[in-house]
């Protein structure tokens, strides 16, 4: 019954937490746009006090603290590794920004962690140090009704450091921090609150949290408001734009994937056995798998799996035009891993750059059509 109790405070924490941070994330955009002169950062997501008291004892054995899960945002943007105690809460996604929420009850605490691309890219750090002012700092942590304090403001090891004393307006004091760098790509942001008792957790979680974000580079050129579809068993990852969605398959079995606003756009994702040496292979594997195909090309790809993209035509059974492209490559687990797009307009080349321009989306999502691996995600019943 305990148990049970525990488990129904912690859903209440998370789903009080989740509407807040998906109010602090639609806010700040709407301001955005009303002032765009200059780059301004999304707003991150408040951080909101759970009414519970006493302070909890602050966790000072940071053995027990392991960093060897992994969790991949829903974008396929990035994955950060899930520290023992926290859990994910939610993973909100904007137009130049995608975020994961870590939460840890016990501890009263939580981890925010995003990467968001900006408007115009940020080179120095005098220009990240802009980009979050102390005003817009400080409004992300509105939802502590008690207040929040500045304490400090730095930059330290090519990061910029915000501390903050936030008052829960229920008697409990917290620590937060908000720690952000850049590369070319990305601004990159860890932030945390941890009860004014835990502030040798807080500097911990946030080294360790620095050092857990793991961006998947061949997808920084895509649209970040893209989601993603990763196949535990095979493997295979694809990004594809919202209006896309899984319609079929799952676990290992051939996905398919549909646009919902464009009929008969869909792509087919799966990995069976077999291989394709050359250009040659590529073009007959592909002209066995539907009777009168005709294929109008075959490049190499330039993704880090190699393989071939082999554009074809068809007519169906009702006598209508079909122009389809299929990705094939050799995996390393000695699997042939193959994504087939299919669009309801014949006699196109979608291997051409006049197609390209015209249906952009759907070969940019096969473009991002490779393989995921070295992660350690939990173990999922069914597979190995």
């Amino acid at each position: 019954m305990q148990q049970k109790n525990t488990q129904r405070m912690i859903y209440a924490f998370g789903i009080s937490m989740a509407t807040i941070m998906a109010l602090s994330l639609i806010l700040p955009a709407i301001s955005s746009n009303l002032n765009n002169s200059q780059p301004q950062p999304q707003d991150t997501a408040p951080t909101a006090t759970a009414v519970v008291n006493p302070t909890p004892l602050p966790i000072t054995d940071f053995s027990s603290i392991i960093f060897e899960e992994d969790y991949l945002h829903p974008s396929g943007l990035y994955s950060v590794e899930v520290p023992t105690g926290w859990v994910v809460l939610s993973s909100p996604s904007l137009s130049t920004q995608t975020q994961t929420t870590l939460s840890n009850f016990n501890a009263q605490s939580e981890i925010y962690v995003y990467i968001e691309k900006p408007s115009v890219p940020i080179t120095t750090m005098e220009e990240l140090s802009a980009y979050f002012s102390g005003a817009s700092l400080s409004s992300s942590w509105r939802a502590f009704g008690g207040g929040v304090e500045l304490l400090f403001r730095d930059e330290v090891d090519g990061k910029l450091i915000v501390d903050f004393a936030l008052d829960g307006g229920d008697g409990t004091e917290y620590l937060a921090q908000h720690t952000a760098w850049f590369d070319e790509d990305w601004i990159y942001v860890v932030r945390i609150f941890v009860p004014s008792n835990a502030s040798e957790l807080l500097f911990h979680m946030r080294d360790m949290m620095v050092e857990s974000i793991h961006t998947i580079d061949r997808f920084n050129d895509t649209p970040v408001v893209w989601q993603s579809y990763y196949d535990f068993g095979t493997e295979n990852i694809m990004r594809f734009p919202p209006t896309w969605r899984v319609s079929d398959g799952g676990l290992g079995l051939p996905i398919s994937i549909e646009s919902v606003v464009e009929s008969g756009v869909r792509v087919r994702m799966e990995a069976q056995e077999g291989n394709v040496a050359d250009e040659d292979a590529a073009r007959a594997w592909v002209e066995d798998t539907h009777d009168g195909i005709e294929v109008a090309s075959v490049a190499p790809t330039t993704h880090e799996n190699g393989g071939f993209s082999v554009a074809y035509n068809y007519t169906d059974a009702d006598g209508n035009g079909v122009s389809g492209l299929v990705v094939l490559f050799n995996g390393m687990d000695e699997q042939l891993h193959i994504a087939e797009l299919q669009i309801p307009d014949g006699g196109v080349d979608l291997n051409s750059d006049e197609a390209r321009e015209t249906y952009g989306d759907a070969t940019m999502a096969m473009d991002t059509f490779s393989m995921l691996s070295g992660l350690n995600f939990p173990q999922i019943a069914g597979l190995n």
